[in-house]
């Protein structure tokens, strides 16, 4: 219990860190930044009356880890009239492309060269222009192509992904590996909580203030944390690990060389490639699942308003996200010690998106609110446990490469998967249709995390037969004589080598 204790106090301590400060604050202030453009888009054309509705639809789907990438669908749908299709579908495409080509050559550069605080600030000021653009916008009374322009720079900063994965390995290269689970984890308590203070601050503040203040806000916000985030990470995380620092003349050559070479280290013969490779399919089915679910739900709860209002959906999401904010620090610190991470990270990777599913029974209720509460402090594991399980595989100069593939691969998860789910409802928008959807989700998670259970126990095993031989021969050793001693040295150094090979 003084173990767990202590733990604790650490976290609390290396969560009030000044990087886990900045990533809650660009985490909420981001989102703030988002829900005022999608309303604003819609609010222009259809006016206040709509306002309920659409609040019960962005509190509930706010649960992505990332800004959606498809809104295309939906806001046409909503709003039947303007913004065209067209406009809507630009903005999206811009954003993710270019998120996706900035992403491959920022972390390729961050790893040739080790610049992990230069990853970070362009990020930050990718986001400070967007909602600069998004000011404009609302100010002029909806420019799509002021949106196009700010959506286009924020791609080509990285966005958020790329600043949340930036992070992430700023921490991680200036941590010890045996703490970096711990760093995992109160990340993802902080990133939570930023998600749910800003459902609070988004829809409360619209109550009392207009579009145009919110936004200012976030402005001045976002430059604070520039200011902030090059006095101590630029400063304090000036890592330089890597043996190329000196930048050479053709730099554009040498990154796109650099990406190549990464990449084929990461696909290269290894101890825990096969892992590797089964993590990700892993998490990309997860996102997938976990997206279509969402949108079904949500489609469901705007098609019945009456279900839920606005009071009861940012109440809900909040608790939830609070819930895998908690359970992501607590399981950690807890359950780590008598799971491996693999198991714990399949256990999170089913109940993550188990909460989704209930709030497709109906109405809410107070069951549904304390399974909602469990389902998420247990889908919060997965997160911290399968970033420590990532640190392992990789090496340290890998970190940018390898979390910003993480990036990708949940944009255009949730870009594909939302239009299987738009398409999918058209045909069946029921509840039934959705807890369909919800068991082959689940379903189709079951063989990669059964592999992964089964290779963790195999690699159980063979720790505890090595260390058996360890003891074996130690005790063995200690009765013997200093000539035999040296004779059974090498006898077992031949035996080991043999079972490593």
């Amino acid at each position: 219990m003084t173990v767990a204790k202590f733990q604790v106090s650490k976290a609390i301590h290396k969560a009030l860190s000044p990087s886990h400060f900045l990533l809650t604050i660009i985490v909420l202030t981001n989102y703030m930044v988002q829900y005022a453009i999608e309303i604003n888009l819609i609010v222009n054309q259809q006016g206040r009356r709509h306002i309920e509705p659409i609040a019960n639809y962005y509190l509930s789907n706010s649960s992505c880890i990332y800004f959606n990438s498809s809104q295309t669908y939906r806001l046409a749908t909503i709003s039947m009239t303007r913004p065209s299709i067209v406009s809507i579908s630009t903005i999206n495409l811009v954003t993710c492309i270019s998120t996706a080509i900035s992403s491959i050559l920022l972390a390729s550069w961050s790893d040739r060269y080790g610049k992990r605080s230069i990853y970070a600030l362009i990020s930050i000021f990718g986001l400070l222009c967007q909602a600069i653009m998004a000011f404009l916008t609302v100010y002029g009374r909806y420019n799509p192509n002021l949106l196009i322009y700010g959506s286009l720079v924020l791609g080509l900063t990285g966005g958020l992904p790329t600043f949340i994965f930036s992070l992430f390995a700023i921490v991680g290269e200036g941590c010890p590996q045996k703490y970096q689970g711990l760093q995992w984890a109160t990340l993802t308590v902080c990133m939570y909580i930023g998600y749910a203070i800003s459902l609070q601050m988004i829809f409360r503040g619209l109550s009392h203030y207009n579009l145009i203040v919110i936004l200012i806000i976030c402005i001045s916000i976002y430059i604070i944390s520039l200011i902030f985030a090059f006095i101590f990470i630029h400063l304090k995380y000036n890592c330089s690990r890597n043996d190329h620092n000196v930048v050479k003349k053709n730099l554009l050559l040498d990154i796109l060389i650099s990406f190549g070479v990464t990449c084929f280290t990461l696909v290269r013969k290894r101890k825990h490639k096969l892992r590797f490779r089964l993590l990700l399919v892993a998490l990309v089915f997860t996102v997938f699942s976990y997206a279509i679910l969402t949108d079904l739900v949500n489609t469901y709860l705007v098609l019945y308003p009456y279900c839920w209002t606005s009071a009861n959906a940012y109440i809900f999401e909040s608790i939830r996200l609070l819930g895998i904010a908690a359970g992501g620090i607590l399981g950690w610190l807890f359950l780590r010690k008598y799971l491996r991470d693999s198991i714990l990270a399949n256990i999170g990777l089913t109940c993550v998106i188990a909460p989704l599913g209930m709030i497709a029974l109906g109405t809410p209720q107070l069951w549904l609110l304390f399974g909602s509460i469990v389902g998420g402090a247990l889908g919060g594991i997965a997160v911290p446990c399968m970033l420590n399980m990532i640190s392992k595989t990789i090496k340290r100069n890998e970190y940018g490469m390898v979390f910003c593939w993480i990036a990708i691969l949940y944009i255009f998860g949730k870009v594909i998967s939302e239009y299987m789910a738009q398409r999918f409802m058209i045909l069946h928008a029921n509840t039934r249709s959705a807890m369909i959807a919800f068991a082959a989700a689940n379903l189709i998670l079951l063989p990669p995390k059964v592999f992964l259970i089964f290779l963790t126990c195999c690699d159980k095993r063979k720790e505890k037969r090595q260390k058996k031989e360890m003891e074996t021969f130690s005790v063995v050793k200690d009765t013997l004589s200093p000539i035999d001693d040296g004779i059974l040295s090498n006898d077992h150094n031949s035996v080991v080598s043999e079972t490593t090979v």
